[in-house]
């Protein structure tokens, strides 16, 4: 078994839930420790299972339930060194605290883990290529990411399932409440992806191995739903092989094998 489920993804908290038959960890906390349990109850998982937190970077939307659950349960959690600089006064003491560093794999019970390095407005943000050993197969996630950059872009293209990013519309982005200097920032290199670098994407990955790409952090306010499903009806009136998700900040997703 090697599956996972987004617990929900966007502006207000990001975590998902990744389990094998001998381990579960998640990526990300970013819900307060009760919202993070009811979660994973409704996904039939009690947290206490949980044998691992990996944090991609320090935003409070990722790392918000980090602290509480990890002491509540005695759970380990990863950062690199920078990040975990930066978040410390909100996540204060991690019992069973772990380093990492961009591109030296680590494990976590059967899963090779691979950070790599992303592009935001962060200290040291970082993606996670997962590696099942025993069924060879391979997650890669990827979100608040400004750009995706060869080696990004490799990492999508040797996995079986990709979880990154459709942040905004460029037109509903302008067309928002958001202040000139925030839109400026959202569409920098160092901000979010677009439908448009979506698009982009889903036409260049052409691999045989990817089978389903879920897309997450969809802003409520520079972007819709509505906007997500045209995309999706577009790549599938192209190619039937490879499956568009999209992960909702209230429902996240369904169990979905990797």
């Amino acid at each position: 078994m090697f599956r996972f489920t987004v617990l929900g993804s966007g502006s207000v908290g990001n975590s998902v839930l990744v389990q094998t038959s001998e381990t579960a960890f998640l990526i990300d906390a970013g819900f307060s420790g009760k919202e993070l349990e009811r979660r994973l109850l409704l996904r039939g998982f009690p947290i206490i299972n949980l044998k691992g937190i990996l944090i991609t970077h320090e935003h409070g939307d990722h790392i918000k339930g980090a602290g509480i659950i990890a002491r509540r349960y005695d759970i380990p959690v990863w950062f690199n060194e920078l990040t975990h600089a930066a978040s410390e006064i909100k996540v204060k003491k991690i019992p069973k605290l772990n380093f990492f560093s961009h591109e030296d794999v680590f494990a976590i019970g059967d899963c090779q883990i691979l950070p790599f390095k992303i592009h935001h407005d962060a200290v040291n943000p970082t993606g996670f290529m997962i590696f099942h050993q025993p069924t060879g197969k391979r997650l890669t996630y990827c979100t608040d990411c400004g750009k995706l950059d060869e080696l990004i872009f490799s990492r999508f293209a040797t996995s079986d399932v990709v979880i990154t990013e459709a942040n905004y519309d460029e037109q509903l982005l302008l067309e928002s409440e958001y202040p000139e200097w925030l839109q400026d920032r959202i569409r920098s290199h160092l901000g979010h992806l677009s439908n448009q670098d979506i698009k982009e994407l889903l036409y260049e990955l052409t691999s045989e191995r990817t089978h389903t790409v879920v897309l997450g952090h969809i802003s409520n306010k520079a972007n819709s739903i509505i906007e997500i499903g045209k995309l999706q009806h577009k790549y599938k009136k192209r190619s039937s092989k490879m499956k568009v998700k999209i992960a909702t900040q209230e429902k996240g997703t369904k169990w979905i094998d990797v």
